[in-house]
């Protein structure tokens, strides 16, 4: 038989106590047991952190608790126009940042001050 939805999924029991304690059975409360968040606690959350982000890319709802409080983790879309208006920077303006930071990781990498991250990974670091 497959899976009550709504009221129906809503134990009896809970439904009783929801009577006895004057909330009614809406349709905002039935939509709340059609939604189901997996909630960790942040030690809970810390061990499973890869798995998580995962998880939540592929849409699943994750909330860590905090304070009292659910915390939602789900993706965010980053675009230019974010970071344009999260640095107050221009288009061109983070064109040239990105450029400055790349040729600037170029220099120091022909300075020997620091090695790329293939050389890092195959130890010419020591």
């Amino acid at each position: 038989m497959g899976q009550k939805a709504g009221y129906e999924a809503v134990k009896a029991e809970d439904r009783d106590h929801f009577r006895r304690v004057g909330i009614p059975l809406d349709e905002t409360y039935r939509r709340r047991y059609d939604y189901y968040m997996k909630t960790l606690s942040p030690t809970q959350a810390r061990a499973n952190m890869t798995r998580l982000l995962d998880q939540a890319i592929a849409g699943q709802s994750i909330g860590i608790t905090h304070k009292g409080r659910i915390v939602k983790l789900q993706p965010v879309p980053v675009t230019e126009d974010w970071a344009a208006e999260e640095y107050g920077l221009t288009s061109e303006q983070l064109d040239q940042a990105a450029s400055n930071l790349i040729q600037t990781g170029e220099d120091l990498i022909k300075s020997g001050k620091t090695v790329s991250w293939d050389g890092f990974k195959k130890g010419k670091h020591k």
